[in-house]
């Protein structure tokens, strides 16, 4: 297959239909197609009625229960790679939650990534990391269902087990060895073509690097780059977030949900994404960002 110029986006939803539903008026275009996995959990009934007038959609059939911080986050983003990799040769490939949103008109988008259309938008966290790296994925990571679960009786067990058995592990000096360099960062990614071909290739080495590892997401697209030939197309390791052309900020929140009183600072940014919104939250600022996009292009 040949390389076409049409974008793909992957998006991961399990919550806010409201939010989902303007996501994908901003991204409706004929240069697009969009695939969705909405967890297994989700009822899909609040999603599947989109509409679209331009866009080829296509949801998911064959939905993953998706995990906190497990490898079910890894094997969903690579469904929806190989998903999209056999219909067609993308020229590009974003993932995104479903309560992100982008920040550019689709005019925009495609003139900034055809201007750096070698260019591979996945972020990389600073070297202070590295303590963090080992403890994800040298050792053997359980218990991670209800980990974050709103019952606390089921949040509660879940830590006993997890940390019980990781103290476990310490005691008996137990770690898990690793053959390349891992790196980490924002899961979130805007990669080409040959970047997801070469991800596909080498699910095995991906599988047994990362299945035991607690949030392993957002490690094993960076760790395949940076050891791959295609390092020196990585467009920046200064800035995590500038490196995926993703807005999100950590200083206020986990991450900071959007407000109304944030437009400016949304429409003035470079980034071509954000994350994190939220209608329940604040409904007027997806209103706003979107009318606001929707009315320049």
């Amino acid at each position: 297959m040949k390389i076409t110029d049409k974008h793909a986006y992957l998006i991961m939803a399990h919550n806010d239909p409201y939010c989902f539903h303007k996501l994908i008026s901003l991204l409706d275009d004929k240069r697009n197609d969009i695939y969705v996995h909405i967890d297994k959990k989700s009822d899909i009934n609040l999603f599947n009625d989109v509409k679209v007038k331009y866009s080829n959609i296509y949801f998911i059939s064959n939905r993953i229960d998706v995990q906190w911080g497990s490898y079910s986050q890894i094997k969903t983003e690579l469904t929806l790679l190989y998903t999209a990799a056999s219909h067609r040769k993308y020229a590009r490939y974003h993932l995104l939650s479903g309560v992100d949103l982008p920040l550019k008109t689709q005019n925009e988008i495609h003139k900034f990534f055809d201007m750096y259309n070698s260019k591979e938008f996945v972020g990389y966290a600073p070297p202070r990391s590295v303590k963090d790296i080992s403890f994800k994925t040298e050792f053997i990571h359980i218990g991670l269902r209800n980990y974050r679960s709103n019952s606390v009786v089921k949040k509660i067990f879940s830590h006993v087990v997890h940390d019980g058995f990781i103290n476990l592990q310490k005691l008996i000096h137990y770690r898990i060895k690793h053959d390349i360099e891992i790196k980490k960062g924002a899961n979130w990614f805007s990669i080409t073509n040959e970047l997801v071909q070469f991800i596909l290739q080498n699910e095995d080495l991906i599988k047994k690097t990362f299945r035991y590892g607690l949030c392993i997401d957002e490690m094993f697209v960076q760790t395949l780059l940076w050891n791959s030939p295609f390092k020196d197309r990585i467009y920046s390791t200064k800035d995590e977030f500038e490196g995926c052309m993703r807005l999100i900020d950590w200083n206020r929140g986990d991450p900071w949900i959007w407000k109304d009183e944030d437009l400016e600072t949304l429409i003035k940014s470079n980034r071509m994404f954000a994350r994190k919104f939220s209608s329940k939250v604040d409904r007027k600022i997806i209103d706003h960002l979107c009318n606001y996009l929707l009315g320049r292009q």
